[in-house]
């Protein structure tokens, strides 16, 4: 069965971080690949300041460093704000016979209960749940607890032998960056590098983005 890795977020910009967690679930968990998925107006979280054609070219750009990095783009596409249950059931019906695998930290996962049809993401997914420095694992809602232990497996093979259903944590080495200080960093003139791959600071550069108004 194909095993196919969805890693969601404003990518504003992209950076290491969101390449190597990327990387390292596909090779720890042996995804097929793992496609990059750009939001166009998440309803959880602020406006994005690049645009989406820019997130998207930065991505694409992004993804060459590696095999088996692809950009899933259906989301991006989408008028208005957008959810994650809504992404899933598109990529569902696209993706009918394959195992989908949603890639989260455990903040988010701790909050789940304010998505969109939270409950029902399961049914379209595995739900991955990355551990994150300084976000242990400590879901808000009894509710999330249950799903998680009722749904929680230890064995990564089960991932490739159904397309959904199953909560499987993990840890890989994270790179403490955020887009958040990135965008700070560009707008303070101060040097990037290293931080995200360097055709992405070129064309930051290039189109002026994240500079002080």
């Amino acid at each position: 069965m194909r095993s196919i890795g969805i890693l969601g977020g404003t990518f504003d910009p992209v950076h290491h971080g969101h390449l190597r967690a990327a990387i390292e679930c596909r090779e720890k968990l042996k995804l097929d690949e793992v496609r990059l998925m750009p939001v166009n107006d998440p309803g959880h979280r602020n406006l994005t300041i690049a645009n989406s054609t820019q997130r998207l070219v930065m991505l694409r750009m992004a993804s060459e460093i590696s095999d088996g990095l692809e950009i899933e783009d259906c989301d991006i596409h989408r008028d208005g704000v957008t959810y994650t249950i809504d992404s899933l059931e598109e990529l569902r019906q696209k993706y009918k016979k394959a195992s989908l695998c949603f890639i989260l930290g455990t903040d988010s996962f701790n909050r789940l209960h304010i998505w969109k049809r939270w409950k029902e993401l399961i049914n379209y997914a595995h739900l991955i749940v990355v551990r994150r420095p300084g976000h242990p694992l400590d879901p808000e809602k009894d509710q999330i607890r249950e799903l998680l232990n009722q749904q929680q497996t230890s064995d990564a093979s089960k991932l490739k032998k159904q397309t959904s259903g199953c909560v499987y944590l993990t840890e890989v080495p994270m790179i403490d960056i955020s887009a958040t200080r990135l965008r700070k960093i560009f707008e303070n003139k101060n040097d990037p590098t290293g931080l995200l791959p360097q055709t992405v600071i070129e064309y930051i550069k290039q189109h002026d983005l994240y500079k002080k108004e």
